[in-house]
């Protein structure tokens, strides 16, 4: 499927999901709820297939930035070829759940992240995800003692899943995350002290105590600014190393554009998106969550 039919794919599923919406409403037998949900951005997201890339070390980060930016000058990403990728920014990042997985389950990411440089203060974030915009859109959690907002974000992250029939379908990861300075949780309990109205999306969850994932070294490299749909906008590539060996687990490009975004706009975007992921070859990775490569041993799965 070519990056014009991907747009059109794009622009249909939207239409046929306002269409639903329109329909349904006026069946529930009660009044609409407005949902305002201050989304002010989406980030479109390319997984990299990191076995066809061979052994990568941390030590090569610059290099590998540079083999890919080869590959993307292939791509019709935006106006004109893809511009190189600035020094890159190292951070920590950790994953935490219970043994038997109870965030993952419910749809929840726990995520400690802080940097490695400049002693930059440790921030822990509590992300629900799911592909169901209703769903998200009604929680209420919040960070306590965060101040007005609740440390409270929301994010559109979007990709394009492989079908069935070869094509490939556009997704949307809708999630609120609420994020805080400090040490991470150690329990459940001390989540549920730090995240206000928790139960919402983990009722009746108990105790257990939070094991950490492997640790992780994130080098953080962004391009030149370019146009895509119109817009400027930089891409980002993120590689993730685990520590404990300095070997590459998983890594993603992704370019963010300000919303709203008119109907040609999302399909031009959505064509850039396919144009990254041709430019890649067999190095373009059919997941877009490095998190699935990060979380505690057993979690993650299926």
């Amino acid at each position: 499927m070519g990056p014009e039919q991907v747009g059109d794919r794009l622009g249909a599923r939207w239409r046929g999901a306002a269409a639903l919406a329109l329909v349904l409403l006026p069946m529930l037998g009660a009044p609409a709820v407005a949902l305002e949900i201050p989304v002010a951005s989406r980030e479109y997201k390319q997984g990299i297939e990191i076995a066809a890339l061979g052994v990568q070390e941390i030590s090569g980060a610059a290099a590998l930035a540079g083999r890919l930016r080869g590959m993307l000058d292939r791509a019709r990403t935006g106006d004109g070829t893809a511009p190189g990728f600035g020094p890159g920014r190292r951070r920590m990042v950790r994953f935490l759940d219970t043994d038997d997985c109870r965030l993952w389950r419910a749809g929840l990411l726990l995520r400690l992240r802080g940097g490695e440089e400049g002693g930059a203060a440790e921030k822990v974030t509590l992300k629900a995800r799911s592909q169901d915009l209703f769903r998200i859109a009604g929680l209420s959690l919040e960070a306590r003692g965060e101040g007005k907002g609740g440390g409270r974000s929301w994010q559109d992250d979007f990709h394009l899943s492989a079908a069935g029939d070869g094509g490939l379908v556009p997704v949307s990861d809708y999630a609120l995350s609420v994020t805080w300075d400090g040490a991470a949780p150690t329990g459940l309990g001390a989540l549920r002290e730090r995240v206000a109205n928790l139960s919402e999306a983990l009722p009746e969850a108990g105790e257990a105590p939070l094991r950490p994932g492997p640790a992780i070294t994130e080098v953080a490299l962004r391009s030149g600014p370019l146009r895509i749909a119109g817009r400027k906008t930089r891409l980002e590539l993120s590689l993730w190393y685990r520590q404990a060996d300095g070997r590459l687990l998983a890594g993603d490009l992704s370019f963010t554009l300000k919303l709203p975004v008119a109907p040609g706009e999302a399909r031009q975007a959505g064509d850039a998106l396919a144009g990254l992921r041709a430019a890649l070859g067999s190095a373009a990775g059919g997941e877009a969550e490095k998190s699935l490569r990060a979380l505690p041993e057993g979690c993650g799965k299926g």
